[in-house]
C-alpha cells in the first residue's frame, strides 16, 4: 500500500484534499493542482466553495485566472451534463473524474465542496484550518478537532 501511494504521488496520480480554503489552504490547493495533482478543497463556507468552482479567487495573492485555469469545465460552466472524452458526465461525477489531457490538461484539477465524503476517494489530506488565540493566548484547536473527526469518518487504508 505504501509503495502504491508513493508511486501515485511520483506519477502525479494522487487525489489530494485540502481542508480549509483560507489564506493558507487555497494557495496550497492551487500549488498542488498546478503541480499536476487532482485536488479537492473542502470548506464549510459555501461562498468560498462556490467561488472556487466558478474559477474565482477571494485571496489577494491568488489571481482568479490561476483558479479558473484549474477548475473543471463542468463546475466552471455549472452545466448539468457535458461530454468529456466521449462519455457523458454530470457535474458531480466530473468533480471526481481524471483530469483531461492535451491542451486543457489543467482543467479539472481543482474543485471544492462542503462535503467531507469526498475524502473516501482521496489519497492524502492536508488540514489548513484556523487556530485563533483564545482569551488566555492559547490556540483554539476546536477547528482542528472538528476537521480530524470528519476525516476519521472517511479514513481508509492507504490514505
Amino acid at each position: 500500500m505504501k509503495e502504491t501511494l508513493i508511486t501515485n504521488f511520483q506519477n502525479r496520480n494522487a487525489h489530494v484534499a485540502v481542508i480549509g480554503l483560507g489564506y493558507v489552504g487555497l494557495p496550497l490547493a492551487v500549488s498542488f493542482a498546478q503541480a499536476g495533482y487532482q485536488v479537492t478543497g473542502i470548506d464549510l463556507d459555501e461562498r468560498k466553495v462556490d467561488a472556487i468552482n466558478r474559477g474565482e479567487s477571494y485571496i489577494e495573492d491568488i489571481p482568479s485566472a490561476e483558479v479558473a485555469a484549474l477548475v473543471s469545465l463542468a463546475e466552471a460552466e455549472q452545466v448539468g451534463a457535458l461530454a468529456i472524452e466521449g462519455t457523458e458526465q454530470t457535474a458531480s461525477t466530473a468533480l471526481s473524474s481524471t483530469p483531461r489531457r492535451g491542451n486543457n490538461a489543467a482543467l479539472g484539477r481543482l474543485a471544492a465542496t462542503t462535503d467531507y465524503a469526498v475524502l473516501a476517494e482521496c489519497d492524502a489530506v492536508s488540514i489548513c484550518v484556523p487556530t485563533p488565540l483564545n482569551k488566555t493566548g492559547d490556540p483554539d484547536i476546536s477547528f482542528i478537532v472538528t476537521a480530524t473527526e470528519a476525516i476519521a469518518r472517511y479514513l481508509h487504508p492507504g490514505m
